[in-house]
């Protein structure tokens, strides 16, 4: 699979207690279908924000905002520095 536009690496714990590093579009894409309900706002603002920025560009840090944002409301432990 190749890999998403690059994004400011996060770490997150997934659901078997490991730590998981995404630095792309696409890793941050599959961690929010693996750790978020679909329905949340969070995860729709997060999604709409990765599919944006691998579209037609945009601000990073906001999507990798958004994707900790919905990762947290989640209840998803995250290391972001």
């Amino acid at each position: 699979m190749p890999l998403g536009r690059p994004i400011r690496s996060v770490n997150y714990e997934d659901a078997s207690g490991h730590f998981r590093i995404v630095a792309d579009t696409n890793s941050m894409g599959r961690a929010l279908l693996s750790r978020c309900n679909v329905k949340d706002p969070a995860f729709r603002a997060a999604a709409r924000a990765i599919v944006e920025f691998e579209q037609v560009g945009g601000d990073a840090e906001d999507v990798r905002n958004k994707f900790i944002d919905a990762l947290i409301e989640a209840g998803v432990y995250v290391r972001a520095e």
